[in-house]
């Protein structure tokens, strides 16, 4: 590059790589890698691309023309530093002409090819070197018969529940993979790899597509700022918490829900084994503990020993 452009700067570039060299890997017998960067510390060996082809290149960067036992105008270099001489290929890099190249007479089209890599202008005699790659691939899908994706979907994203087996079985198969967070709330993640089948692989993508538009609808509904309200019996403070609706059941914003009720605490807090006071939850309202277990886990298990609502706790 410094050769062709006359631009100082490679030579400003390589001068540091020489600075940096000398200050961080030079030890007394040569150099050697930097095991930490922190520290500085070496190991006890150096990569053998450092002589093969750093200190060539730099070498060759700083020489002058009478430094070099030979002219680099005839070689060219690999990534690796190796130098191929031109001389080798027989056929020519700007031109071809049979008449000019004698030596092709003695050999056979496919024996040049194994031994030379000609330039496209030979390859492509013409101007459009772009048109005539892209021509023979122009209608190599042409025959090929496009997936019919299926038009009845097993399941959609709103009939979704995280606790049916059939549910987990049949999202597994679309190669959605359902992961149960420390909160008590689900992850879905979508590896169309692990999929059955092409088919199985867009309905798995459908699903998760109505699934994130799911999550936004709800989310909307969410930013419409709910709360808790009690008072205190031994203090008759009255205390308001901020609440956010659970994404199943009765609306309870509309007056036509409105539940009232004596409370009692689940026990256990977090109501995901068994329960030791399921005969006292009858007609009241339930509060939990978020964690261990899904929310619908917690709301269907309350339900079953007769409650009539739930709040859970995210902190206490």
């Amino acid at each position: 590059m410094p050769k062709a452009t006359g631009d100082p700067y490679y030579l400003e570039a390589g001068r540091k790589v020489v600075e940096s060299l000398q200050k961080h890997a030079r030890v007394p017998c040569g150099f050697a890698a930097v095991k930490d960067v922190r520290t500085g510390t070496h190991e006890d060996r150096m990569d053998s691309f450092v002589l093969a082809e750093t200190l060539k290149y730099l070498y060759l960067l700083f020489a002058s023309p009478e430094d070099l036992p030979l002219d680099l105008d005839h070689f060219v270099f690999t990534t690796e530093a190796h130098l191929l001489p031109l001389s080798l290929a027989r056929i020519n890099r700007t031109h071809f002409d049979m008449m000019q190249s004698p030596r092709m007479i003695f050999y056979a089209p496919e024996e040049e090819f194994s031994h030379s890599c000609p330039n496209t202008h030979f390859l492509f005699p013409k101007s459009n070197y772009a048109h005539s790659v892209r021509q023979p691939l122009k209608n190599l899908v042409g025959g090929a018969c496009p997936t019919v994706a299926s038009s009845t979907r097993r399941l959609h994203a709103s009939q979704f529940e995280a606790n049916k087996k059939e549910h987990l079985n049949l999202v597994k198969k679309m190669g959605v993979f359902v992961t149960l967070m420390s909160d008590g709330r689900i992850q879905l993640i979508h590896n169309a790899a692990q999929a059955e089948s092409p088919e199985d692989a867009q309905e798995g993508l459908l699903f998760m597509q109505e699934m994130i538009e799911l999550a936004k609808h709800q989310n909307q509904q969410e930013q419409h700022v709910r709360s808790v309200t009690f008072t205190l019996p031994s203090t008759k403070t009255h205390m308001v918490l901020q609440a956010g609706p659970a994404q199943f059941g009765k609306d309870l914003g509309k007056p036509a829900n409105e539940v009232r009720a004596p409370l009692v605490l689940l026990d256990p807090l977090r109501g995901c084994g068994e329960l030791r006071n399921s005969h006292d939850i009858k007609g009241k309202i339930v509060i939990m503990e978020r964690g261990e277990c899904m929310f619908v886990e917690k709301a269907r298990k309350i339900q079953a020993f007769g409650a009539i609502g739930g709040i859970v706790l995210g902190e206490l």
